[in-house]
């Protein structure tokens, strides 16, 4: 089910070759964030990003749960 998720994009980050074979259990939250967001904002470097949403909302499901 993961591969699907990314089917047909190119070049792949590590990060998203580690969730395609192992899926999230093989990822912390912030990396998780990471990924999520680089599957809405494709042409930009997330992790910094990610970072601070942890810092921000301090745990995936505090991200996941947040108001807009």
């Amino acid at each position: 089910m993961p591969s699907g998720m990314l089917r047909g994009q190119r070049g792949l980050t590590p990060l998203q070759e580690r969730f395609i074979k192992s899926g999230f259990e093989a990822l912390d939250d912030q990396e998780t964030i990471e990924l999520l967001l680089s599957l809405v904002l494709p042409h930009r470097k997330c992790r910094k990003l990610a970072k601070e949403c942890l810092e921000r909302f301090k745990n995936l499901r505090g991200f996941l749960t947040a108001s807009p």
